[in-house]
């Protein structure tokens, strides 16, 4: 088969993503829909609210909490309201001032109790954050009896350093510091957009090698195919070359929608396109030949449209490509770590977000790219089973 016939099967693929509606759907249109869902509820970093249910007689905390922006409060008439709001979702935390005294106008609580959700982690973290609320009110109390001691003249002046150390033994000091991870919605928006790249790779190359036989011998393409002088190696390496074509397309589109989304696309310099091209054909080839494998198991292409989605969803979710690999649980973690594309895709968003130095990532580009000849290699020897059986039985 000559260069020019190659071409021209890549070049009937590439035709298809205009004349397929399907196809065109799956990789132009349905990354920009997820773009935009995920960007519109993800990638807002100061729309992070904490709902607390607040019961108990208390005047001046429950006013300290009204003024924190992140903090929405909820009155409750009980501890038991309070506790059956959190029980049932409509609250992250709730608290409840105990033992509130009066301190002239002042009612003050002596004990706050804190309630969140065990085992789950937002409301914990939620937890943490009235913690750090209540903690700073309770320095602002520490300080008026150092103030009061020191106007009053009633403690000796050998006495003053010992009051001021048991009012405040430890001095904490808090200062920002420029961070590496980039939490600007411009930063967060090509988060999502590298994401939906690696979705893309995942869901373009897995449905290449799932179709690779079975839609052409539904079409009625395959006997066609198989009396011309166009080899199986040849076919299926205008199969894969149309699948990079693809990926190209669709990450074309991605990274239009991220434009329009406003991705800050500052920080994505040459070599780190270089990287997110080269990471993207990795996993596409891996992908490929994983559907490969795959595509002995159906008989039609309904079957095989089922089967590629069975699997494409469940890696999508759970294997760090669309959620962030942080929050799955460690036995999910340790798969993403393993499964190939969710390691490039992880990589390629780590490149950004931490700003890392590309040559930091020789290491994992060795490792997706042997997986990914491997799984290629075995894919294409069940692909020429395959073909050899279609010779026999066209």
């Amino acid at each position: 088969m000559s260069l020019w016939q190659l071409l021209a099967q890549v070049y009937s693929y590439a035709m298809s993503l205009v004349r397929s509606k399907e196809v065109a759907f799956w990789v132009v249109v349905f990354p920009l829909i997820l773009l935009t869902i995920f960007t519109t509820i993800f990638a807002n970093p100061s729309d992070v609210t904490v709902e607390v249910a607040v019961a108990g007689d208390d005047n001046l905390l429950k006013e300290v909490m009204l003024d924190i922006e992140t903090l929405s409060i909820v009155n409750a008439s009980s501890r038991d309201e309070a506790l059956e709001m959190l029980r049932n979702g409509s609250v992250d935390v709730a608290v409840y001032m105990a033992n509130v005294t009066q301190q002239g106008d002042i009612k003050m609580p002596s004990r706050v109790e804190i309630y969140y959700l065990e085992n789950i982690s937002d409301s914990e973290t939620a937890a943490r954050i009235v913690e750090g609320v209540v903690s700073g009110f309770e320095d602002r109390i520490r300080e008026g009896i150092v103030t009061f001691v020191e106007e009053s003249n009633v403690v000796p002046d050998q006495m003053i350093g010992w009051v001021r150390f048991l009012a405040d033994p430890v001095k904490t000091v808090s200062e920002g510091v420029e961070p590496k991870v980039v939490m600007n919605r411009g930063g967060l928006v090509l988060y999502w957009v590298i994401s939906m790249i690696g979705v893309e790779v995942l869901f373009i190359g897995l449905y290449t090698g799932v179709m690779s036989i079975i839609s052409k011998k539904q079409e009625g393409l395959l006997k066609v195919i198989l009396s011309s002088p166009m080899s199986s190696t040849a076919m299926l390496l205008s199969d894969t070359l149309g699948n990079f074509l693809a990926v190209g397309v669709s990450i074309a589109s991605i990274v239009l929608g991220g434009l329009i989304l406003g991705a800050d696309y500052t920080l994505l310099t040459p070599d780190r396109m270089a990287v997110i091209i080269a990471f993207s054909l990795i996993g596409s080839l891996f992908m490929t030949g994983l559907g490969l494998i795959l595509s002995m198991l159906p008989k039609t292409i309904e079957g095989a449209n089922a089967l590629a989605n069975m699997i494409a969803f469940p890696l999508m979710f759970l294997g760090g490509i669309v959620i962030p690999d942080i929050i799955l649980p460690t036995y999910l973690r340790d798969f993403a770590n393993i499964y190939p594309v969710s390691r490039l895709v992880k990589s390629m968003r780590d490149m950004i977000i931490y700003d890392i130095p590309t040559t930091n990532l020789l290491w994992d580009a060795v490792y997706g790219l042997s997986t990914a000849i491997i799984i290629y290699i075995i894919g294409f020897t069940v692909y020429r089973r395959l073909m050899q059986r279609a010779v026999e039985n066209p």
